[in-house]
């Protein structure tokens, strides 16, 4: 073989060695669902959730704002889940009840909350690792980053989800804009997630629109993932009307 042919191969082949494509680069979805499986269930979980609601609502320009408070003891572990709350908040909440009656208009209902959190909310909030990994099943990785939180860069997941919506509903929507971010730490665990979704309806010339915005604070009870705390909002309009409502739930382990 003449020197000439050996160096045309190699000007063949060295642009190929240096654009070809190296070992395929790591799934991050793929690993944030091995993180959340290993925490999925784990170790038992006693925790006092308090909640406040705020509703806010207007019909042509008629404002109405309610407010409720209330809290429940939940324990989660092998044997399942348990809400309890005292002879106390079930007083309370039969007297706001009668209040309600009285005067259905009054701004602000304190109760017991009996009616604020119910079992799947609970689960969500005291064993988020499973949910979490439903939320991420189909959605579309946007951006792999770094993002400054509490004054430190840190990795943060931007996804697409899926729209969630039935075959119904996806035939009425005229347009979708949902985001939802996770914040991770240095070993790939969750710390903190967003997010946002802003969804135009259409239908029988009426058209409708809905806003929703959740954050939440992650934390760990040994290998077990919760949610410390948790922020919904969502706003929708439509025929005149526009109403919103803001969760806030706080969740504090007991001994």
């Amino acid at each position: 073989m003449s020197l000439r042919t050996c160096f045309s191969r190699a000007a063949l082949v060295v642009p190929i060695l240096l654009f070809a494509p190296g070992p395929l680069a790591a799934d991050p979805l793929a690993e944030l669902r091995a993180v959340l499986r290993k925490a999925e269930s784990g170790p038992p979980i006693r925790a006092q959730i308090s909640v406040v609601s705020v509703r806010k609502s207007s019909d042509e320009g008629d404002g109405q704002r309610t407010t409720e408070e209330g809290s429940a003891l939940a324990e989660h572990d092998a044997a399942g889940l348990r809400l309890s709350w005292t002879a106390q908040q079930i007083r309370a909440d039969r007297q706001a009840e009668w209040r309600r009656a009285a005067k259905p208009d009054a701004p602000e209902q304190k109760s017991g909350g009996l009616g604020l959190l119910d079992a799947r909310k609970a689960t969500e909030l005291l064993d988020s690792a499973e949910g979490l990994r439903l939320e991420i099943e189909g959605a579309k990785l946007v951006a792999d980053k770094t993002e400054p939180r509490n004054g430190r860069p840190t990795r943060v997941l931007v996804l697409e989800p899926r729209d969630g919506l039935n075959a119904r509903e996806r035939k009425s929507l005229k347009s979708r804009d949902e985001v939802l971010k996770i914040w991770l730490d240095p070993t790939g665990q969750p710390v903190a997630s967003e997010r946002t979704a802003k969804l135009k309806f259409s239908r029988f010339l009426i058209t409708f629109e809905v806003d929703l915005h959740e954050t939440r604070t992650f934390a760990r009870a040994g290998s077990r993932l919760y949610v410390s705390s948790s922020v919904e909002v969502s706003s929708g309009s439509g025929l005149g009307q526009t109403g919103e409502t803001q969760k806030t739930f706080r969740v504090t382990p007991q001994r």
